[in-house]
C-alpha cells in the first residue's frame, strides 16, 4: 500500500538491505532512493538499472534464486561489504540527483541555437 515520503525514507534507513530482483526495471529510482537513505542495495544484473545503479549495488543474476541467496548472504554477513555499499551508494545517489539531472538537461538544451 501507500506510504508517505517520510515513512518510505524511514523504511529505507531501517532496512538491512534493499533488493531489486527485477528483470525489467525502468530507471531504478527506488534503488537511488534507498542509496540516498543509506541502505545497502542488491540489484539484478538484468534490466536497465545498471546505469543508474553504477557500482553502488551488489549484483546477482536475477534469473538464479541461488545467486540471489548468495548475494543476500554476503551483504548480511559482511559488515565491511555493507559499509562499502552504503558509501558507494551515497556517491551514486548524489551523482544521479534530480538537480544534477536538471543541469544535464539544461546543458543539452543550451547546445541548440535559439
Amino acid at each position: 500500500g501507500f506510504v508517505s515520503d517520510d515513512e518510505l525514507a524511514h523504511l529505507y534507513r531501517r532496512a538491512a538491505c534493499v533488493v531489486q530482483p527485477s528483470l525489467f526495471e525502468g530507471f531504478g529510482l527506488p534503488l537511488l532512493e534507498a542509496m540516498a537513505c543509506g541502505a545497502p542495495v542488491l540489484a539484478s544484473t538484468q534490466g536497465a538499472v545498471q546505469e543508474a545503479a553504477g557500482d553502488g549495488v551488489h549484483r546477482f543474476d536475477g534469473t538464479d534464486v541461488a545467486d540471489l541467496a548468495r548475494a543476500l548472504g554476503e551483504v548480511l554477513d559482511d559488515e565491511s561489504l555493507r559499509a562499502a555499499l552504503v558509501a558507494r551508494g551515497a556517491e551514486q545517489a548524489a551523482a544521479r540527483s534530480a538537480a544534477r539531472c536538471a543541469e544535464a538537461v539544461l546543458a543539452v538544451y543550451a547546445e541548440f541555437p535559439s
